[in-house]
C-alpha cells in the first residue's frame, strides 16, 4: 500500500514537472511562433477633411454619408447673395474702366492727328505769308482784287463755320456729350480761322488803298502772325503727351478693376465646398442651416486611392523582410487571399512583444512595424476588416 501511494505520487510529480515544461515552452517558443508566423491587422486608409475656406450659413448639402465622390465634386454651398453682388459690383466697375481706356485711347488718336494737321496747315500758311512779302519787296504786285474777294469771302465763311462749331461742342461738353480734347480742336479751329479771315481782310484793304508800303506791312504782319500760328500748332503736340498720361491712368484703373473682379469671384467659389479627393463620405459635421466658419470639417473623407495594413514582427524575425517584396493575407471574414507589397519597414522598434524574465542574459524582445500597400480592395472588402499574413510570396 506505501509503495502505490509512492507511485501515485511520483506519476503526479512527474505529470506536474511536465506541464510546467511544457507550459514554459509554449510561452517561450510556441506563442511567439504563432504571432510572428500569422499576425494579424487591419484594413486602413487615409482620411481627410472637406472644409470652407470662408465663415457662412450651409444653404445646400448634396451628398451623403457613404456617397462615392470625384476629386472637385461639389458637396455642398454657402448662402452667396451678398458675395454674388460684389461680382455684379466688380463687373459694372470694369466696364465703366474699359470705358474710360477707350475713350482716353480716342482722345489720344484725335490729339494726335489734329496737331500734325495743324502744324502742316501753319507750315504752309507760313510758307505763303513769306512767299508774299518777297514777292512785294522785290516790286512785284500782289494778288488781284478778285481774287483777294474769293479769298476774303472763302475766309469769312470758314471763321463762321469754326465760330458756330466752337459752340456747340462747347454746349455739347456742358452736357458730357464730347470730350474736352473735342473741345480743344474746335478751338484751334476758331483761332485759325479767324486768323486768316483777319488776314485777308488786311489784304483786301490795302488792295482798296493801292498802296504798296502799306501791302508789305500787311504782309509783315501775316507773316508774323503764320510765326505764331505755327508756334502754336507745335504747342498743340504737347496735348498729345496728357492725353497719353490719361491713358496710363485708364489702364491703371482697369487694371484694378480685374482685380477686384477677380478676388470677387474666387470669394465667390469659395462658397462651394469641393471634394479634395476621390474617396467616400465616411462622416458629416454640420447640418443644413448651421453657419459654420473656415476651417471647420464639414466632411470627413476616406480616399480610394491607397490602402494599407500594418503588422509587427519581434526582431529576430524582421531581417528577412525587404521593401519591394510581395506578400500574401487573407481576410478573417471570408478567408479571400490578398496580395500585397511591403512599402516600409520603420526603422524604430514600436513596443516589446516579450520582457525580460529573471533568468540571465534575458532581454526583451521588441518589435518592428511593417506597412504592407494593399491594391484596390475587392468588392465585399471594408477599412477595419482583419487580415492575416500569410506569407512572403515566392518571386
Amino acid at each position: 500500500m506505501k509503495h502505490l501511494r509512492a507511485i501515485v505520487f511520483l506519476v503526479m510529480a512527474l505529470l506536474i514537472a511536465s506541464g510546467i515544461f511544457l507550459l514554459t515552452h509554449y510561452q517561450t517558443t510556441g506563442v511567439a511562433s504563432e504571432y510572428t508566423s500569422h499576425p494579424v491587422a487591419y484594413i486602413e486608409a487615409a482620411n481627410i477633411s472637406a472644409s470652407f475656406k470662408v465663415s457662412g450659413r450651409i444653404q445646400e448639402i448634396l451628398v451623403s454619408e457613404g456617397d462615392h465622390v470625384k476629386k472637385g465634386q461639389v458637396l455642398a454651398r454657402l448662402e452667396n447673395k451678398e458675395l454674388e453682388a460684389k461680382v455684379a459690383q466688380a463687373e459694372a466697375a470694369l466696364k465703366a474702366a474699359l470705358a474710360k481706356q477707350a475713350q482716353a485711347l480716342h482722345a489720344v488718336d484725335v490729339t494726335q492727328k489734329t496737331a500734325v494737321e495743324q502744324v502742316v496747315q501753319a507750315e504752309a500758311a507760313l510758307k505763303a505769308a513769306q512767299a508774299q512779302l518777297e514777292a512785294l519787296r522785290n516790286g512785284a504786285r500782289t494778288e488781284d482784287r478778285k481774287k483777294a474777294e474769293i479769298q476774303l469771302e472763302a475766309t469769312q465763311k470758314a471763321y463762321k463755320i469754326a465760330e458756330t462749331n466752337l459752340m456747340r461742342m462747347q454746349e455739347l461738353l456742358k452736357n458730357g456729350l464730347v470730350s474736352q480734347a473735342a473741345v480743344d480742336e474746335a478751338t484751334l479751329q476758331y483761332e485759325k480761322a479767324k486768323a486768316e479771315y483777319l488776314a485777308a481782310q488786311q489784304q483786301m484793304e490795302i488792295i482798296q488803298n493801292g498802296s504798296r508800303k502799306e501791302e508789305i506791312k500787311a504782309a509783315e504782319a501775316q507773316v508774323e502772325q503764320a510765326k505764331a500760328a505755327l508756334e502754336m500748332a507745335k504747342a498743340g503736340k504737347g496735348q498729345v503727351q496728357l492725353r497719353e498720361d490719361d491713358v496710363l491712368a485708364a489702364e491703371a484703373s482697369v487694371a484694378q478693376a480685374q482685380a477686384a473682379l477677380e478676388e470677387a469671384k474666387t470669394y465667390l467659389q469659395y462658397t462651394e465646398l469641393t471634394a479634395p479627393a476621390d474617396g467616400v463620405i465616411v462622416s458629416r459635421s454640420a447640418e443644413l442651416g448651421e453657419l459654420v466658419s473656415a476651417g471647420f470639417p464639414v466632411f470627413t473623407i476616406e480616399q480610394d486611392q491607397e490602402y494599407w495594413a500594418y503588422f509587427y514582427f519581434p526582431e529576430s524575425e524582421i531581417t528577412q523582410f525587404k521593401v519591394g517584396q510581395m506578400v500574401e493575407l487573407k481576410v478573417l471574414a471570408n478567408q479571400e487571399k490578398v496580395t500585397g507589397t511591403i512599402s516600409l519597414i520603420k526603422p524604430a522598434a514600436d513596443f516589446a512583444v516579450r520582457k525580460a524574465t529573471q533568468n540571465m542574459d534575458d532581454t526583451d524582445i521588441r518589435s518592428f512595424g511593417v506597412k504592407v500597400l494593399l491594391p484596390k480592395l475587392p468588392d465585399g472588402l471594408h477599412t477595419g476588416m482583419t487580415v492575416q499574413w500569410e506569407g512572403v510570396v515566392s518571386p
